[in-house]
Formats: structure tokens, sequence, C-alpha cells
């Protein structure tokens, strides 16, 4: 809680918050499905995503699913 009446009110909202028809558009898109709308995501692509420092690429080798940490899996000094 804040004892600041301006941030207080901002904190709110304000009246438009209180909007019924607001309500029942957030109470109706809480059932909506983002993969219908949006579809599925893409592959991510971490060479893409990071591409400015290159030299660190090797950083994304694929990691399997052993559980042996001790083995090929395990982290490097690197990670």
């Amino acid at each position: 809680s804040t004892s600041n009446p301006n941030l207080r009110s901002s904190l709110n909202g304000g009246n438009w918050t209180d909007s019924p028809y607001l309500k029942a558009q957030l109470l109706a898109q809480e059932q909506l499905d983002p993969m219908v709308i949006f579809g599925p995501p893409a592959p991510l692509n971490m060479e893409e995503v990071f591409s400015k420092d290159k030299s660190r690429h090797h950083r994304f080798r694929a990691r399997t699913s052993s559980a042996n940490w001790e083995g090929q899996d395990r982290l490097t000094e690197e990670d």
C-alpha cells in the first residue's frame, strides 16, 4: 500500500477499469485458446536471436536427456 494519493490512483487504473463491459470481455477472453488465435509458436533459433556475437553460438549445443550429469550432458565451465 502506498501513502501517495497520486500514485495510488494511478495503480488502481482509473474508473474505466470498473466497466461491466470490460469485465465481461475479459472473462470471455479467458476462455479463448491462444493457439487458435496466434497459431503455434515458431521454432526458437538461438543463433538468430543472439546473432550479434557469433563467438557464443557454440554455447547453444543440443542437450540430451540422459540425466547423466557426469558425462556429455554435464555443464561446462563456460555454461
